[in-house]
């Protein structure tokens, strides 16, 4: 890079030395002008002057080499701070030192399109907007879905890549590679093979599992050792992240997890269809408050002949914007946010009940509002459960059962009309007289009665066989409806 004054920084820095001016403000004056591939040149320049090279230099090329600073003042003055400029790997959409991100729904080429991009960095080749390329780089691409021999080889070939600067995970390996315990090897590739392009697809695989992904706290937690390396060493990290099923919001809230993770990435490229051509992709900026005004870009898929895999073929910038491809106005936050709570709720209780206490807790760090998740529970038929009994008690939240035909209303079991109101004798539920298929009652407790049959120890699903032998409702392999055995428990019988 040319400085200001037309003349290379490197040639600027020994017109410095020479005529005798400090070794650290000669490099402090001209850090913002040098790439990262040049700075072994520039210490190569004070080491001709018999002069050793300056310690925020050496800092730059390897971070292992800086001062240590535990038990000192953990403050320094911004003036002690060499600026630096964004380095980008694609100008205006991929940055090196950051983590960047590719999201979108599924079937639109995510992982055609990185492999691609991914293919010209091994090149340094031009990218798809037809900027020039920053120089042949390693790639690390970690997948946790497709193959490497059925998809990422044959891909990466159409692609047409250099595959010796290509790496992939070798599958007869044991290794950790979850997030954050794999840093050590991926600095490994960095120093030892090149690698300045590292792709995780998608990202969630390789999170860890002591990671609540539903939890800002903890993705935070988990990706800051990710973003000091990323920055410590110039690598640009790329997550292919998907879609949730939210129809509403600020677009950011369509990021699969907590809104945490959407804002510890620097740059955000979705993939959406084009609304106008059904046989074409739009790649536009989600996120990109690091650069100016960038335009989308569109592509197609190509089929290979004689390959089960396509080609991308880029067509060039575009006026489509992220919220003309979502559909959706800007002004629908407020559904947006309670969208994300039913999302919130659907992924923390996927596995079963969840303590209420730690729901509610977990819904804090990702920023949901108590009135918004409570919201969010009626719409999703949340379930609520107690254990036990008086001060020792614990409250448990789950998604409704889908496997019996209870309908779950808290603690009130209504069959044909949720909104029923008469009630069941002093069992604390209520039923509805007229009910259709009212063949078994549920508590919503720890078990589950039929009240059509005494010693039933459980509500399991089977098709309606018969009717009330008194009302004529289809009944579920018992002789009554529980309307009509309720009845004559309660004296109306």
């Amino acid at each position: 890079m040319i400085g200001a004054n037309g003349t290379h920084p490197i040639r600027a820095i020994e017109e410095d030395l020479k005529r005798g001016i400090n070794p650290d403000e000669a490099f402090r004056r001209h850090a913002l002008n040098i790439r990262l591939g040049e700075l072994s040149r520039v210490v190569e320049v004070f080491h001709a002057h018999d002069l050793d090279a300056p310690d925020a230099l050496m800092r730059r090329i390897d971070p292992d080499r800086a001062p240590k600073r535990r038990n000192r003042n953990p403050f320094i003055q911004i003036s002690d701070v060499p600026p630096e400029r964004l380095n980008w790997a694609w100008r205006d959409h991929i940055v090196f030192g950051k983590l960047n991100a590719i999201v979108g729904d599924g079937d639109l080429g995510k992982t055609t399109i990185a492999i691609d991009i991914c293919a010209r960095f091994s090149l340094g080749g031009e990218m798809p907007d037809g900027t020039p390329g920053t120089g042949a780089c390693g790639v690390l691409y970690l997948s946790g879905e497709d193959g490497a021999a059925d998809t990422l080889r044959p891909r990466f070939d159409i692609a047409g890549g250099d595959g010796k600067r290509f790496f992939v995970i070798d599958e007869n390996v044991d290794a950790p590679l979850s997030v954050p315990e794999c840093i050590p090897l991926l600095e490994t590739m960095v120093k030892e093979h090149g690698v300045r392009v590292i792709v995780f697809d998608p990202f969630d695989a390789f999170l860890t599992d002591k990671v609540n992904s539903w939890s800002s706290h903890d993705t935070r937690r988990a990706l800051r050792p990710l973003k000091s390396f990323a920055e410590r060493l110039g690598v640009a990290v790329i997550f292919i992240m998907h879609f949730n099923k939210k129809e509403a919001g600020t677009p950011l809230y369509r990021v699969l997890g907590t809104i945490g993770l959407a804002n510890a990435l620097r740059m955000i490229w979705m993939v959406a269809p084009d609304p106008n051509d059904d046989t074409r992709r739009i790649t536009a900026p989600m996120k990109a408050n690091i650069t100016g005004k960038t335009s989308a870009l569109a592509y197609r898929l190509e089929g290979v002949e004689g390959t089960d895999h396509a080609r991308v073929v880029w067509e060039g910038a575009t006026r489509h914007t992220v919220e003309a491809l979502l559909g959706r106005p800007l002004d629908e936050e407020q559904r947006g946010e309670r969208d994300e709570a039913r999302e919130f709720l659907r992924g923390v209780l996927s596995d079963g009940p969840v303590l209420a206490s730690e729901v509610k807790t977990l819904a804090r760090q990702a920023l949901v509002s108590e009135r918004t998740l409570m919201r969010a529970k009626k719409d999703e038929g949340v379930i609520s459960k107690r254990d036990g009994f008086g001060r020792g008690s614990r409250s448990y939240w789950e998604l409704p059962h889908t496997t019996t035909n209870a309908i779950y209303v808290d603690r009130v079991a209504s069959y044909g009309d949720q909104n029923a109101q008469t009630p069941l004798g002093d069992s604390g539920f209520t039923y509805n007289a007229n009910a259709k298929n009212a063949g078994i009652l549920c508590e919503s407790a720890d078990r589950a009665t039929d009240y059509g049959d005494e010693n039933a120890i459980g509500c399991q699903p089977s098709p309606f066989i018969g009717a009330c032998s008194e009302c004529g409702a289809r009944v579920d392999g018992v002789e009554r409806c529980g309307a009509c055995v309720a009845r004559e428990r309660s004296g109306d019988g």
